[in-house]
């Protein structure tokens, strides 16, 4: 189908059994979802999730996780022989549910969480030696910058991050 505007999303995810979520490469690389996520769910479309997407399962149940073009069509069949059934209504609560990852109270605290890290490895890091300007913390590190701190990491920034 292409490209749609926000206007249109509502009216086409509501008579949609499923859909399966798109994403720019560089966005599936890191996790990053985009609104389609809530445009469909919200009106009982249920979003598969392809596997490379980082975090999957994270987004969606992972019933609803593919991994091929077969494994949409085998997902589809399925979906359709359970529309409207109890089983249907679990997959779409589930995806509601999911959604919370994404409010407001759960991004506030990933981010005291981050700050709350960033300020005690800038405290730890003054107590260094010039000599040794960096902190590693696993998969995070600070390094000394001109101008001032720079963080590095692999990790988003958004709530679920590990």
């Amino acid at each position: 189908m292409g490209r749609i505007p926000f206007e249109a999303a509502a009216g086409i995810y509501g008579r949609s059994l499923a859909t399966v979520l798109m994403l720019p490469e560089r966005y599936a690389a890191v996790g990053q979802m985009t609104q389609r996520i809530f445009e469909a769910v919200l009106v009982g479309c249920l979003p598969l999730a392809p596997a490379d997407i980082r975090f999957a399962d994270r987004f969606v149940p992972k019933e609803l996780v593919v991994r091929s073009g077969s494994d949409v069509l085998e997902r589809l069949s399925y979906l359709r022989e359970i529309a409207g059934t109890e089983q249907h209504a679990a997959l779409i609560a589930a995806c509601v549910d999911r959604l919370r990852l994404f409010g407001l109270s759960k991004q506030v605290n990933t981010l005291e969480s981050v700050l709350h890290g960033l300020v005690q490895a800038t405290a730890t890091e003054r107590e260094l030696p010039d000599a040794d300007r960096s902190i590693d913390h696993g998969a995070r590190s600070i390094r000394a910058c001109p101008g001032g701190w720079v963080r590095r990491t692999p990790e988003p920034l958004y709530a679920g991050a590990p």
